[in-house]
């Protein structure tokens, strides 16, 4: 009959209390096994215990099978602790994911709604036409700029609520593209957190993304010449042939971006940060790299600037990378 110690019943500081309740089973098996064996050694039990004269399978009985026993309970019950603790993670996980994908489906619905009950994008036309002056009326461009705010408003509060969520920030900004929300209402996503989202092959030419993360974005093959991208954190962004032609990337972070095929014709990398950046087979026709911060950077074929000169400047070791301090 196995014997269960009440721990918890015991006038001790709630710590310690959850520590016995822990390892109180190994506790005394700790305590009990060396008294027997010395007790065993000695051999001298009274009559009255009826231990006196046992044999050794008859201790092996009475303590090896019993503590046996009690270790391999300890160690199921700690495999169902740890079965019960991952199925509950499990289940939280989840649980988050039910509850953002439900948060992402009422942003879509919402979104949809506005864009037709206020007939957005044809007001949009008006605005902000191709060609000509705008021709929306007063109550109309009173309803745009109030739908462009709410709609601004809610996508930078989602964008938050995903952080650390990359597919579905890319999923928010797909659907901005695909509903031409971004190209014709000229919504500003500054100060958006897009870190890590994948935007390869997007529009956002012209854009307004100044300010806003997107460290670590897939930007490949996307179009964003003539793009507001001052203060820009695009550190480590993949820019593979991506169109940057015109871009104003006046003071943005490019430490460890790449470069490679990227279309950097006029654009403006006035105090830039380059660290690191591989800027080789990419176009800087009529590119002014005098005020941009250089250190470890690669710098195409031909172009006579010292990749290294920012160094001391920034902190940074030319040789390995690394801070100076």
């Amino acid at each position: 009959m196995a014997v269960h110690w009440r721990w918890n019943r015991l006038s001790l500081p709630d710590k310690q209390k959850q520590w016995l309740a822990k390892n109180g089973q190994w506790l005394a098996i700790g305590l009990a096994v060396p008294v027997l064996v010395i007790a065993f050694r000695l051999g001298n039990w009274a009559d009255w215990t009826g231990f006196k004269g046992k044999t050794l399978w008859e201790w092996f009985d009475l303590l090896v099978v019993p503590v046996s026993l009690a270790i391999l309970g300890y160690f199921l019950q700690r495999q169902q602790q740890k079965q019960a603790a991952e199925a509950a993670r499990e289940q939280r996980e989840t649980a988050a994911n039910e509850e953002k994908e439900e948060i992402l489906q009422v942003y879509f619905d919402r979104l949809s709604t506005l864009l037709v009950d206020k007939n957005l994008l044809a007001i949009a036309a008006k605005v902000h036409p191709e060609k000509g002056e705008p021709t929306a009326t007063h109550e109309e461009q009173e309803l745009f700029d109030a739908a462009v705010d709410v709609i601004r408003a809610r996508t930078l509060s989602i964008l938050r609520r995903f952080e650390g969520d990359a597919s579905r920030k890319t999923s928010v900004v797909r659907f901005l593209l695909e509903a031409e929300v971004i190209s014709k209402t000229k919504l500003s996503l500054r100060l958006a957190d897009l870190s890590g989202a994948d935007l390869s092959l997007a529009n956002l030419g012209g854009a307004h993304l100044s300010g806003a993360n997107l460290s670590n974005a897939n930007l490949s093959f996307a179009n964003l010449s003539g793009a507001r991208l001052i203060g820009t954190n695009l550190s480590s962004a993949e820019l593979i042939d991506t169109d940057l032609s015109n871009a104003n990337l006046n003071l943005a972070n490019l430490s460890g971006a790449y470069f490679s095929g990227a279309d950097l014709s006029n654009a403006n990398l006035s105090d830039a940060t380059l660290t690191a950046s591989r800027l080789s087979n990419v176009n800087l026709n009529n590119v002014n790299l005098s005020s941009a911060k250089l250190c470890r950077t690669v710098l195409p074929d031909g172009v006579d600037i010292d990749p290294q000169r920012n160094c001391e400047e920034l902190g940074i070791a030319p040789e390995t990378g690394l801070p100076t301090t």
